[in-house]
């Protein structure tokens, strides 16, 4: 499954899971492997290939789960960076394409709801927020950014 040992269950669920919720598995089949009637095609083929399931985390060693992220503003200008979970707090980072500005903010792990929205600084002056709509397996998201001076923008977290 290309993941360590420790991870193995874990990434097991989620392939099944995240396959059978975006219709790739028919509910017939995940009965018949969920009952022991064997393994099918679109199981095993969940279970072999890494798009079936969220993409795996890219890791710091010490617990915490870090995540491509981009932003493409309707100006052109593209932000590129990531985001950190560890502890239960969330951070994030991304530079400008410009390479000059830096735009970053904090989360809370804890709140699971679907949508929320961020405060977002940049080194240049700018400040703003970011609405941000979680997948459900919270390994991607997606949104807008509106900062101070008018610009928009949209996000993308993970590379679903």
């Amino acid at each position: 499954m290309g993941v360590p040992q420790a991870n193995v269950r874990l990434e097991f669920c989620r392939r099944i899971l995240t396959a059978y919720a975006r219709g790739r598995i028919p509910y017939d089949n995940y009965l018949q492997f969920m009952q022991g009637g064997g393994m099918p095609a679109s199981v095993s083929r969940a279970l072999r290939i890494s798009g079936s399931g969220p993409r795996k985390p890219q890791s710091q060693g010490n617990g915490e789960i870090v995540l491509p992220a981009s932003a493409r503003m309707d100006s052109g200008e593209t932000f590129k960076g990531s985001t950190v979970a560890s502890n239960g707090k969330g951070r994030f980072s991304v530079q400008s394409s410009r390479k000059a500005v830096k735009c970053s903010g904090a989360y809370d792990l804890s709140d699971r709801r679907p949508t929320i929205t961020l405060p977002v600084k940049c080194t240049d002056g700018r400040n703003g927020k970011v609405e941000v709509t979680r997948a459900p397996d919270m390994m991607s998201a997606w949104g807008k950014v509106k900062l101070s001076d008018g610009s928009a923008g949209r996000l993308t977290v993970g590379r679903d």
